[in-house]
């Protein structure tokens, strides 16, 4: 417990230092840093709004870091009409972001909670939270055959949602550097595949609302998701595999046609870790 009273007093330590600061890469880092607050908090039975302006604060740089990601995807490509007048929204978009994060960040400063050293973190259910998420993630994952069909923001709400457990567990028992890589390269794939998706339906609606002339071609945007989908899944078995090995699990293998697991029966701290991924 003393060991996530330090971290968690570190990561506050850490987000002060750069609270006012707005620039892109502090926006990130401090998103970053409430990521790993809200699952220290929530592993030891705090309610995450217990920390004053976090979600809001959290939702905007959620909000910053998307939009940002699409202004980086559409410079890359080659310049139509479309995705010219579509990067101009992006960037307004960014500019009132913006705007709107200098604000928060110099009226409404966040306050954290205090953790004490003998607040009681029952182990046991971590591990169990944990085995329940890889069920489901590994359904989510099994239970869709075609690419179109596969919902992939709730395959990685279901993937950060377990990271997040691992990065709790750690606190616990040692994890080996390999077992950390091999989950964060995978995520940084998850992540560039849902950005994908993302920026091809918001696409879509753009070009819906504003009665666009020109036909929207997204084909090489299509090509790209499935591309970026099919890296991920042809990792999964061994990205399992290291799962089980850090938690113990006692999951089945990838399961053939199984079907998402909704189960309600979920504990205090896997509620928390719902919400956290929700947002990420």
């Amino acid at each position: 417990m003393e060991t996530i009273v330090k971290k968690y007093n570190l990561l506050i330590s850490k987000y002060q230092d750069i609270e006012k600061d707005i620039t892109p890469k502090k926006i990130q880092a401090k998103r970053a840093i409430l990521i790993q607050l809200f699952a220290l908090l929530a592993a030891c039975k705090t309610d995450t709004g217990k920390i004053k302006n976090g979600q809001k604060s959290f939702k905007l740089y959620c909000q910053f870091r998307d939009v940002q990601v699409r202004i980086k995807f559409m410079e890359s490509v080659e310049s139509t009409p479309i995705f010219i007048e579509y990067c101009t929204f992006l960037k307004e978009r960014e500019i009132k972001l913006v705007r709107k994060i200098r604000k928060l960040c110099k009226k409404k400063k966040l306050v954290f909670p205090t953790i004490e050293n003998k607040s009681k973190i029952r182990e046991s259910k971590i591990y169990a939270a944990a085995n329940k998420q890889l069920d489901k993630f590994i359904d989510s994952m099994e239970s869709q055959a075609y690419i179109y069909d596969i919902e992939i923001e709730k395959i990685r709400k279901r993937f950060i949602k377990l990271k997040l457990m691992i990065d709790v567990l750690s606190y616990f028992k040692n994890i080996d550097d390999t077992q950390f890589e091999k989950i964060n390269i995978c995520q940084n794939k998850l992540d560039e595949t849902y950005d994908y998706d993302f920026l091809i339906k918001d696409l879509i609606a753009f070009n819906k609302k504003h009665q666009l002339v020109e036909v929207l071609n997204i084909d090489s945007f299509d090509k790209k998701l499935i591309q970026l989908f099919d890296e991920f899944d042809n990792n999964l078995d061994a990205l399992i595999a290291v799962f089980k090995d850090v938690i113990g699990s006692q999951s089945n293998q990838r399961k053939e046609n199984s079907l998402f697991n909704l189960r309600t029966d979920q504990l205090p701290f896997d509620d928390q870790m719902e919400v956290i991924s929700s947002k990420a």
